[in-house]
Protein backbone atom coordinates (compact mmCIF):
# COMPACT_ATOMS: atom_id res chain seq x y z
CA UNK A 1 0.00 0.00 0.00
CA UNK A 2 1.62 3.31 -0.87
CA UNK A 3 2.09 6.05 1.28
CA UNK A 4 2.39 9.92 0.72
CA UNK A 5 4.31 11.71 3.24
CA UNK A 6 3.20 14.95 3.70
CA UNK A 7 5.30 17.79 5.80
CA UNK A 8 2.29 20.27 7.46
CA UNK A 9 4.70 23.60 7.81
CA UNK A 10 2.99 26.32 10.43
CA UNK A 11 3.85 29.36 9.23
CA UNK A 12 5.79 31.84 11.71
CA UNK A 13 4.55 34.63 14.35
CA UNK A 14 2.26 37.19 13.09
CA UNK A 15 2.47 40.79 13.95
CA UNK A 16 0.31 42.80 16.60
CA UNK A 17 -1.94 39.72 17.49
CA UNK A 18 -1.82 36.88 19.64
CA UNK A 19 -3.92 33.76 20.57
CA UNK A 20 -6.53 35.72 21.94
CA UNK A 21 -8.16 37.12 19.20
CA UNK A 22 -9.83 34.71 16.41
CA UNK A 23 -7.85 35.92 13.33
CA UNK A 24 -8.51 33.01 11.13
CA UNK A 25 -8.32 33.43 7.51
CA UNK A 26 -7.96 37.06 7.98
CA UNK A 27 -4.53 38.19 6.13
CA UNK A 28 -1.93 39.16 8.80
CA UNK A 29 1.45 40.06 8.78
CA UNK A 30 4.57 38.18 9.97
CA UNK A 31 6.15 39.23 13.45
CA UNK A 32 9.38 41.13 13.15
CA UNK A 33 11.03 38.22 14.03
CA UNK A 34 10.26 36.95 10.99
CA UNK A 35 13.65 36.29 9.29
CA UNK A 36 15.64 34.32 12.53
CA UNK A 37 12.24 31.90 12.71
CA UNK A 38 12.25 31.48 9.59
CA UNK A 39 16.19 30.64 8.94
CA UNK A 40 15.09 27.92 11.69
CA UNK A 41 12.59 26.30 9.88
CA UNK A 42 14.79 26.61 6.87
CA UNK A 43 17.33 25.17 8.32
CA UNK A 44 15.60 21.82 9.41
CA UNK A 45 13.86 21.08 6.08
CA UNK A 46 17.47 20.80 4.31
CA UNK A 47 17.83 17.94 2.76
CA UNK A 48 13.96 17.28 2.39
CA UNK A 49 13.58 16.45 -1.31
CA UNK A 50 9.67 17.45 -1.94
CA UNK A 51 7.86 16.17 -5.42
CA UNK A 52 5.25 19.41 -5.24
CA UNK A 53 4.59 22.13 -2.79
CA UNK A 54 1.79 23.82 -1.92
CA UNK A 55 1.10 27.36 0.11
CA UNK A 56 -1.69 29.00 1.64
CA UNK A 57 -2.53 32.05 0.04
CA UNK A 58 -2.39 33.84 2.96
CA UNK A 59 0.46 35.94 3.36
CA UNK A 60 2.25 34.81 6.25
CA UNK A 61 1.90 31.12 4.76
CA UNK A 62 3.68 32.56 1.28
CA UNK A 63 6.45 34.37 2.99
CA UNK A 64 7.55 31.44 4.39
CA UNK A 65 7.74 28.69 1.72
CA UNK A 66 9.58 31.69 -0.32
CA UNK A 67 11.88 32.29 2.32
CA UNK A 68 12.25 28.48 2.27
CA UNK A 69 13.22 28.47 -1.53
CA UNK A 70 9.98 27.40 -2.78
CA UNK A 71 8.71 30.92 -4.52
CA UNK A 72 6.84 28.86 -7.07
CA UNK A 73 4.72 26.73 -4.15
CA UNK A 74 1.05 26.22 -5.86
CA UNK A 75 -0.85 28.81 -4.29
CA UNK A 76 -4.26 26.57 -3.31
CA UNK A 77 -6.84 28.33 -0.87
CA UNK A 78 -7.83 25.04 0.49
CA UNK A 79 -4.89 25.26 2.65
CA UNK A 80 -6.05 28.75 4.00
CA UNK A 81 -7.22 28.58 8.13
CA UNK A 82 -10.61 28.41 8.87
CA UNK A 83 -12.41 31.73 7.63
CA UNK A 84 -14.17 32.79 10.79
CA UNK A 85 -16.03 35.35 8.42
CA UNK A 86 -17.85 38.39 10.90
CA UNK A 87 -15.80 36.84 14.38
CA UNK A 88 -12.66 37.38 12.66
CA UNK A 89 -10.38 40.04 14.63
CA UNK A 90 -12.49 39.84 17.66
CA UNK A 91 -11.50 38.70 20.71
CA UNK A 92 -12.26 34.94 21.75
CA UNK A 93 -13.63 35.84 25.41
CA UNK A 94 -16.16 38.02 23.23
CA UNK A 95 -17.02 35.31 20.91
CA UNK A 96 -17.85 32.94 24.21
CA UNK A 97 -20.28 35.16 25.66
CA UNK A 98 -21.97 36.04 22.81
CA UNK A 99 -22.65 32.10 22.11
CA UNK A 100 -23.21 31.82 25.54
CA UNK A 101 -26.71 33.86 25.18
CA UNK A 102 -27.93 32.28 21.85
CA UNK A 103 -29.54 28.82 23.27
CA UNK A 104 -29.91 27.69 19.50
CA UNK A 105 -26.46 28.03 18.60
CA UNK A 106 -25.16 26.48 22.49
CA UNK A 107 -26.98 23.46 21.75
CA UNK A 108 -25.44 23.07 18.11
CA UNK A 109 -22.32 23.79 19.91
CA UNK A 110 -22.19 21.08 22.69
CA UNK A 111 -24.23 18.17 19.60
CA UNK A 112 -22.48 18.59 16.54
CA UNK A 113 -20.09 21.79 17.20
CA UNK A 114 -18.72 20.65 13.56
CA UNK A 115 -21.39 22.35 12.00
CA UNK A 116 -21.17 25.24 13.85
CA UNK A 117 -20.62 28.17 11.43
CA UNK A 118 -19.64 31.98 12.20
CA UNK A 119 -21.55 34.16 10.49
CA UNK A 120 -20.43 34.34 6.66
CA UNK A 121 -17.99 32.16 7.77
CA UNK A 122 -17.41 28.15 7.79
CA UNK A 123 -18.08 25.60 9.70
CA UNK A 124 -15.43 22.92 10.92
CA UNK A 125 -16.88 20.17 8.26
CA UNK A 126 -16.48 22.60 5.56
CA UNK A 127 -13.07 23.16 6.52
CA UNK A 128 -12.59 19.30 7.12
CA UNK A 129 -13.91 18.61 3.42
CA UNK A 130 -11.55 20.99 1.10
CA UNK A 131 -8.70 19.88 3.35
CA UNK A 132 -9.32 16.25 2.79
CA UNK A 133 -9.97 16.74 -0.79
CA UNK A 134 -6.86 17.68 -1.09
CA UNK A 135 -5.10 15.24 0.83
CA UNK A 136 -6.65 13.34 -1.14
CA UNK A 137 -5.88 14.64 -4.08
CA UNK A 138 -2.39 14.80 -3.42
CA UNK A 139 -2.23 11.05 -2.60
CA UNK A 140 -3.71 9.72 -5.82
CA UNK A 141 -1.15 11.52 -7.82
CA UNK A 142 1.40 8.56 -9.07
CA UNK A 143 4.26 10.32 -8.95
CA UNK A 144 4.68 12.15 -5.59
CA UNK A 145 5.86 10.09 -2.71
CA UNK A 146 6.85 13.36 -0.38
CA UNK A 147 4.90 16.90 -0.52
CA UNK A 148 5.21 19.80 1.95
CA UNK A 149 2.45 22.14 2.48
CA UNK A 150 2.89 25.73 4.40
CA UNK A 151 0.10 26.62 5.99
CA UNK A 152 -1.89 26.59 9.49
CA UNK A 153 -2.34 25.71 12.75
CA UNK A 154 -6.10 24.89 12.09
CA UNK A 155 -5.04 23.12 8.85
CA UNK A 156 -2.25 21.12 10.20
CA UNK A 157 -4.77 20.01 13.09
CA UNK A 158 -7.15 18.81 10.62
CA UNK A 159 -4.67 16.96 8.96
CA UNK A 160 -4.04 15.53 12.16
CA UNK A 161 -7.96 14.33 12.63
CA UNK A 162 -8.05 12.95 9.29
CA UNK A 163 -5.19 11.03 10.15
CA UNK A 164 -6.60 10.10 13.43
CA UNK A 165 -3.71 11.33 15.14
CA UNK A 166 -5.91 13.50 17.57
CA UNK A 167 -9.11 13.42 18.58
CA UNK A 168 -11.92 15.86 17.97
CA UNK A 169 -11.83 17.61 21.01
CA UNK A 170 -8.10 18.63 20.89
CA UNK A 171 -8.60 19.89 17.35
CA UNK A 172 -8.67 24.06 19.22
CA UNK A 173 -6.28 22.81 22.42
CA UNK A 174 -3.34 21.04 20.80
CA UNK A 175 -2.04 23.63 18.40
CA UNK A 176 1.32 23.04 16.72
CA UNK A 177 3.72 25.72 17.38
CA UNK A 178 4.85 28.83 14.90
CA UNK A 179 7.30 27.34 12.49
CA UNK A 180 6.84 23.90 13.28
CA UNK A 181 6.56 20.77 10.99
CA UNK A 182 4.23 17.98 11.20
CA UNK A 183 5.04 15.27 8.98
CA UNK A 184 1.61 12.69 8.57
CA UNK A 185 1.80 9.94 6.14
CA UNK A 186 -1.58 9.36 4.28
CA UNK A 187 -2.73 6.35 2.10
CA UNK A 188 -5.85 6.65 -0.91
CA UNK A 189 -7.32 4.24 1.41
CA UNK A 190 -7.73 5.62 4.84
CA UNK A 191 -9.21 8.95 3.36
CA UNK A 192 -11.63 7.20 1.38
CA UNK A 193 -12.87 6.75 4.95
CA UNK A 194 -13.12 10.46 5.75
CA UNK A 195 -15.15 11.70 2.84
Amino acid sequence: MRETKIDFIRHTRLRNVDGSFCYGASDLDVAESFREEAESVRRTLEGRTYDATFTSPLRRARKLAAYCGYETATVDPRLAERNFGEWEMRPWEELYSEIRRQPDLLLLEERNPELVTPPGGESIDEMRCRVTDLVAEVCLHPEWERVAFFCHGGVINMGRWIKGVIAFSDLFIDIPHYGSITTLSFTPEELAHTE
